[in-house]
């Protein structure tokens, strides 16, 4: 039997490297780490305007390499690109492995468990000036809460600047897409299996929102990493990779 291909889209500012910890406890698994533009590999890349474009840059190197369709993970920005990638290409991939995703970042009338779209403008505004304090800062909301905080803020950190700070236009356009991409009345078409993992500490993507999405979805397993934050496969990178292992040989 041939090793299953994972392919993975990092979240706001990061890049595939945020994931190594699940690749060194899933040898069998044949890894495809994507980044964004402006992010990791591709920081002299520009970020589309068309979200389309957006995808087929992202994806086009994948299908063409890939011949049989391949898992797709994705953590938080990254989760919700994945979710437009299925619902684009159902039939390109086996299934959705989500990490503190969910398919409206911002709080709408008809989702009420986001953040607060200020939040955003607020950072949108600060990046001209201070890109540094806001990349910062939004490093420390993604650890708090965790049971490990501290030192989850600073592997992710130096993690995350691998390769530097990610491109000023694509941090913009990033927090543009989560500010204004709303997938909730389409989630009905994704037909495909999904993992929804999360952690009930996480101060950027609620729990009830991962719940909402899990009874929206037809076929989805939602579980809790205990103790985690915004990334559950830093505070728990055993137990994520053993879930990630059992989800896909359960389907």
């Amino acid at each position: 039997m041939s090793q299953p291909v994972i392919a993975t889209l990092h979240g706001w500012a990061m890049h595939h490297g945020l994931f190594e910890g699940l690749v060194e406890r899933l040898p069998n698994v044949d890894w495809r780490g994507l980044d964004l533009p402006g992010h990791g590999l591709n920081r002299g890349q520009a970020w589309p305007r068309d979200q389309t474009k957006l995808l087929r840059e992202l994806f086009d190197p994948l299908f063409e390499c890939a011949s049989e369709p391949v898992w797709l993970l994705g953590w938080s920005l990254g989760g919700l690109l994945a979710m437009q990638a299925m619902l684009e290409w159902p039939q390109r991939f086996r299934g959705l492995i989500l990490i503190s995703a969910t398919p409206c970042f911002v709080t709408r009338h008809h989702w009420p468990d986001g953040v607060d779209k200020v939040l955003l403008k607020a950072m949108a505004m600060e990046l001209a000036d201070q890109p540094e304090r806001v990349f910062n800062r939004f490093l420390a909301l993604e650890t708090h809460g965790s049971v490990v905080a501290r030192g989850e803020l600073d592997r992710l950190k130096a993690l995350a600047l691998r390769h530097g700070l990610p491109d000023h236009q694509a941090l913009l356009a990033g927090l543009n897409h989560l500010a204004e991409t709303d997938l909730v009345e389409r989630l009905g078409e994704i037909a495909r299996p999904a993992l929804l993992l999360g952690g009930r500490r996480d101060r950027l993507v609620a729990w009830a929102a991962l719940e909402r999405l899990c009874q929206q979805l037809d076929n989805a397993r939602l579980v809790n990493i205990a103790g985690a934050a915004h990334a559950p496969f830093l505070t728990a990178p055993d137990l994520v990779a053993a879930e990630i292992r059992r989800f896909i040989g359960d389907v």
